[in-house]
């Protein structure tokens, strides 16, 4: 009984792809049989001759439908050269795409367009091999400021440190804001500095006896200048004339936000010709011996806000011509031109903005003009000509 009615599940699977619709009689007859297996046989033959019928019209109903798919492939294909096989070929292919054609990889595809042969990939773009990874000088050296719990970092130097160098405007994600005292001393490789933006201080020495500078232009941003920064005096350390010298710094840029200049900062430079401060310069004072014993420079423009000019501010500047104080000015301290060799300086003037007796009650040490030949002093808001004792001059 098992037997037939496995057989009858079989016929109605069999008719109802065919859609038959005498289900029913074919239902009872099998059901009628008395349970031999020569019934069993005759019902199963009838079932694969039913069967082989509904296939044939199976496959027939299929054919037709094909004819149509290929009718609509062809159409398509003139729009869209990829045909379905080769969609399900690439499926079965290709695990990353999926029944409806589309990729499921998580990378971004590239398109047959795109052509990446020839653009190098971030990692093979060799970088410079003389820049640290933070774009400074290869072997230039940093560390955290203890000062302000770590927030800024500090360039302490480094070595070896040959010609051009770049100072990192940032170390473990701080702003190098300092350069440390004595960083650089004494290095005569070094040409030229380029300071980051961050910076805020050149310590004490930082570049002292620096032989073969060639020009420092102070960033924008940096307040203060230490004591002897740039100083070169190593030059009478050696037997050789002061004046033959080699130095080679020549020229000096002071931005606007710089507020203080340590002593001696610019002393003992003897190549140095030139020295530009900001129009609008915060800078209050100029201290002892700021640009002393100098012999190239041969005028100086001090401006406007400075209050007070230092002892030996320009002493033994012996090529010093013209000196061009501020109206701001208050102080002038002892020998702030002073010659070493009085008869062959060539001072002619200083000129004043301001008027005749502004000039007079400026604060004066009495020898604040020591051994200095004649000389003029040209007040410009009233076009007053004085001596250097505030005599006016009559001007012919």
């Amino acid at each position: 009984m098992k037997k037939k009615l496995l057989c009858a599940l079989t016929i109605i699977g069999s008719i109802a792809l065919v859609g038959c619709n005498n289900l029913p009689d074919e239902l009872n007859s099998l059901l009628s049989q008395s349970g031999s297996s020569e019934d069993v046989s005759l019902v199963t033959s009838d079932s694969e001759e039913n069967t082989s019928a509904s296939d044939s019209e199976v496959n027939s109903s299929a054919s037709e439908d094909d004819n149509s798919s290929d009718d609509e492939t062809s159409s398509d294909s003139v729009n869209n050269p990829v045909s379905s096989d080769s969609e399900d070929n690439d499926s079965e292919d290709n695990p990353n795409v999926s029944s409806e054609g589309t990729t499921t990889s998580s990378d971004d595809p590239i398109t047959p367009s795109e052509d990446t042969s020839s653009t190098p990939s971030t990692s093979d773009t060799p970088s410079d091999p003389t820049l640290d990874e933070n774009g400074g000088t290869l072997g230039l050296e940093y560390e955290l400021n203890d000062a302000d719990g770590g927030e800024t970092a500090i360039c302490i130097g480094g070595s070896p440190v040959v010609g051009d160098i770049i100072i990192a405007s940032t170390y473990q994600g701080k702003p190098v804001t300092i350069i440390d005292q004595d960083a650089f001393s004494s290095n005569s490789t070094i040409k030229t500095i380029k300071f980051p933006s961050s910076l805020k201080k050149i310590s004490g020495y930082a570049f002292a006896e620096c032989k073969n500078l060639t020009e420092v232009n102070v960033p924008e941003g940096v307040e203060e200048i230490g004591e002897y920064a740039f100083n070169q005096s190593w030059i009478y350390g050696d037997e050789v004339d002061y004046d033959k010298k080699i130095s080679k710094l020549a020229k000096i840029t002071i931005p606007n936000s710089v507020s203080l200049i340590g002593q001696e900062a610019f002393s003992f430079i003897p190549a140095l010709k030139t020295i530009e401060f900001g129009t609008h310069s915060k800078l209050k004072n100029i201290p002892e011996s700021a640009f002393s014993s100098s012999n190239a420079i041969e005028k100086i423009t001090i401006p406007e806000g400075v209050i007070s000019i230092g002892y030996h501010a320009f002493y033994h500047c012996e090529g010093l011509v013209e000196l061009e104080l501020p109206n701001s000015l208050e102080t002038i301290g002892c020998e702030i031109i002073c010659p070493g060799f009085p008869s062959t300086c060539p001072f002619k003037k200083i000129v004043y903005h301001g008027t005749a007796n502004e000039w007079k009650v400026i604060s004066k040490d009495s020898t604040w003009y020591s051994s200095l030949p004649a000389f003029t002093i040209e007040c410009v808001d009233d076009n007053s000509v004085l001596d250097p004792t505030g005599n006016p001059i009559v001007v012919e």
